[in-house]
């Protein structure tokens, strides 16, 4: 999804502009995959990425609340726009990931946001956990979360550390 390492025609952003909010290549990105542009692909490691342990993705922050409704018109597009299935699946499993960090870090006074969180996952996480597409830890937390939520919670939080 993100935006850099990428090259772009000028065509493409004649009717496209970014999205200004938190998580921003979300909210514009997928609007591009979905026209009709090549993409090409290389699995060189050609960029490095570096984390900082205060960056506004490793903490709560409630701007980040916006990521559920992006994610939620993400997935719409998809099933609106019929993508083929492995399209389709990717986006659910990106959508379930981005509702499992937010939940992950969630403020324990947000009920309301962590029952939409929570109603969002179930409603996805089959479909997750038996893409064989869907990277491992996606699968692993939405098997989990038939467990207990609190259990990815705290496996999340604990791997962080």
């Amino acid at each position: 999804m993100a935006p850099w390492a990428k090259l772009y025609t000028k065509k493409i952003w004649e009717n496209n502009r970014f999205v200004e909010c938190f998580s921003e290549d979300s909210a514009t990105m997928y609007k591009i995959y979905g026209k009709d542009v090549k993409v090409v692909y290389t699995g060189k490691p050609l960029v490095k990425y570096r984390l900082r342990v205060n960056s506004d993705v490793r903490s709560f922050n409630s701007k980040k609340l916006i990521m559920l409704d992006i994610y939620d018109d993400i997935v719409d597009y998809v099933f609106k726009r019929d993508f083929p299935l492995k399209v389709q699946n990717a986006a659910i499993a990106k959508a379930v990931s981005s509702n499992f960090h937010i939940f992950c870090q969630l403020p324990d006074d947000n009920k309301e946001v962590e029952d939409r969180i929570k109603k969002f996952i179930k409603k996805y996480r089959k479909r997750v956990l038996f893409d064989k597409d869907a990277l491992l830890k996606r699968r692993v937390a939405c098997m989990l979360s038939y467990v207990d939520f609190e259990l990815v919670r705290k496996i999340f939080n604990f791997n962080k550390k």
